[in-house]
Parts: structure tokens; C-alpha cells; sequence
């Protein structure tokens, strides 16, 4: 088998796998009082850090003002806050708070299990050889975006 096609098999096996285990947490997620556009600012900020307001509404394809009603309710919800930013007091920019990561961390957790109880079922070789894959894909995706936040590539760190 060519790189290429071995390329091709993986890439649809990878996804469907993260898709399933993301998936797994839609039960959960269903009963959260969260709208679709605030999980969607908390992704981003969790993927991020934190962002401009401007950011956030282009991301999302609204205008700034449709973006400051979902801050609004995030922030009741203590999940964000908005700040001045460092280098231009112009700009305001939304932060996750300690809560909002918390609350990321727990919608992540509803797929975990699941994912847990799937491997325990591989042989330990094959769980072996899966981890140091995996931490070879994490190495090689965060070496292409080094704006990525210590703290989400910690959080997907393995240890060697």
C-alpha cells in the first residue's frame, strides 16, 4: 500500500472516530442551557484563548452587535468575560473564564467514557501502538498552528 492510499484510509477513519466520540456528548449536551451560537463562542474561545469581538462575529458570520447579546448571556452564565486588550484599549476582548473552561472540559468528558470502555477492548499492543500514533498526529497538527494555547496542547498532551 502506497503513503497516499494508506493517507486516504486513515483520514476517514480518524474522523469518524473523533466525529463519534464528539458525538457521544450530544445527549448531554441536549440538555444544557446553552444556545448553539454560545457553544459556538466557547469553542472558539476555547480553541483560542480569547478574541476580539470583531473576531468572534466574523468567524461566526454576524455583526458585531449580534455577537454582544451572546456575550451578554455567556457572561451571566460567568463563562466569559470581556476585557480591554492589552495593546489597544479600543478593542474589547472576550476571555474564558475559569468556569467557561470547566464547563468546556465537562461537554469533553460525555464522549470520554464511552471512548474509555471502547479501549479497554483492544489488545494492549494495539493500544500501544494507538497512543503513539495519536501523540505523533497531536505533535505534527500543533506544530502547524503555534498559535494554539499552551494550556489546550497540554490538555492533549501525552507523556512519553
Amino acid at each position: 500500500m502506497s503513503d497516499t492510499e494508506l493517507i486516504d484510509e486513515l483520514v476517514p477513519l480518524i474522523s469518524r472516530a473523533w466525529f463519534s466520540v464528539f458525538l457521544r456528548g450530544a445527549e448531554s449536551w441536549a440538555r444544557l442551557d446553552v444556545t448553539m451560537p454560545q457553544l459556538k463562542i466557547l469553542m472558539l474561545l476555547g480553541l483560542h484563548g480569547s478574541a476580539p469581538v470583531s473576531t468572534l462575529a466574523t468567524r461566526m458570520g454576524v455583526s458585531p452587535p449580534n455577537v454582544t447579546g451572546i456575550l451578554d448571556r455567556l457572561e451571566q452564565h460567568t463563562w466569559v468575560r470581556r476585557t480591554n486588550d492589552p495593546t489597544d484599549r479600543r478593542v474589547v476582548r472576550v476571555v474564558l473564564t475559569d468556569e467557561g473552561k470547566a464547563f468546556l472540559s465537562e461537554l469533553q468528558q460525555g464522549g470520554q467514557e464511552r471512548l474509555r470502555a471502547r479501549l479497554q477492548r483492544l489488545k494492549p499492543a494495539d493500544q500501544r501502538a494507538l497512543r503513539q500514533g495519536i501523540a505523533a498526529l497531536v505533535d505534527v497538527i500543533f506544530a502547524e498552528t503555534p498559535e494554539e494555547p499552551l494550556k489546550l496542547r497540554q490538555s492533549v498532551a501525552v507523556d512519553g
